[in-house]
């Protein structure tokens, strides 16, 4: 079957579990590997250095801080812009 996600590694951040893990499934399901956590930290904790293809993250993250805040710190962190996504 054609596997558009094939080998990429997907990051969801989303501090509501059951929206980061169903949309986790649904990009396994299309071949991605993926990392689900709620901010930045636990992500690069989560990533033990390795950089991901694309980052999907939730503008409302709940801890008085947005998705754009936490995309920009993991810019940042990586020295440059990764492909994103902001969920509302």
């Amino acid at each position: 079957p054609d596997m558009p996600l094939a080998s990429k590694l997907i990051v969801v951040i989303d501090d509501d579990k059951s929206v980061s893990e169903a949309l986790a499934s649904l990009l396994r399901a299309w071949g991605a590997f993926t990392v689900c956590a709620s901010d930045g930290d636990e992500l690069l904790h989560a990533l033990a250095g390795r950089k991901p293809d694309a980052v999907i993250a939730d503008r409302n993250l709940g801890k008085s801080i947005d998705g754009f805040t936490v995309l920009n710190q993991l810019e940042v962190h990586w020295g440059g812009a990764v492909p994103s996504l902001i969920t509302n």
